[in-house]
């Protein structure tokens, strides 16, 4: 019989909190950190094409090289930014109402008017709490819970801490 723990939580969740897990640092992983070391890598090869006396060792030469490379990398992350814009449209494309409830070893996350998905700490590949927000990182959902939520911000800390501690144990 599963029991209630205490948590249960209502709000809103909008395409800025979605943004908020998507410009995290451990979200650029396999195929968009492939993708950002190839952009880099074509960004490099357009060099070998430029005229040679372009590429002396004449300062201003220099100066164009240096030029083309902070392009390069300016345009890489303009290109990441953007798609992580998009992935979190698609995650969270309007403001809709989300519910966290513990439920003794699990946690309910439902979304809108959705089923609610249960998910046991052995599916959570990570816990990840920062000033705004608390992340649970379960593929394939990601529960994006605003700090605000909570009732304080030692009630939210708490909560990332039980987590990660009953994420590790499940995981040994």
């Amino acid at each position: 019989m599963m029991t209630d723990t205490g948590t249960d939580l209502s709000f809103a969740l909008t395409p800025a909190d979605a943004l908020a897990w998507e410009a995290q640092p451990q979200a650029l992983r396999c195929t968009r950190l492939f993708a950002y070391y190839l952009w880099l890598a074509a960004g490099a090869g357009w060099l070998l094409l430029l005229p040679a006396y372009w590429i002396t060792g004449q300062l201003a030469g220099l100066l164009r090289l240096l030029l083309l490379v902070a392009v390069q990398i300016a345009l890489a992350s303009l290109a990441m930014s953007l798609a992580a814009r998009r992935r979190a449209r698609r995650r969270v494309p309007a403001p809709i109402e989300a519910r966290l409830a513990e439920r003794g070893p699990a946690l309910l996350w439902q979304l809108s008017s959705a089923p609610a998905q249960e998910i046991d700490a052995a599916a959570i590949r990570q816990v990840c709490l920062t000033a705004r927000h608390l992340f649970l990182d379960a593929p394939p959902a990601v529960v994006i819970v605003p700090v605000i939520a909570f009732p304080t911000a030692q009630a939210a800390q708490d909560f990332a801490r039980r987590w990660e501690a009953r994420r590790a144990a499940a995981a040994s």
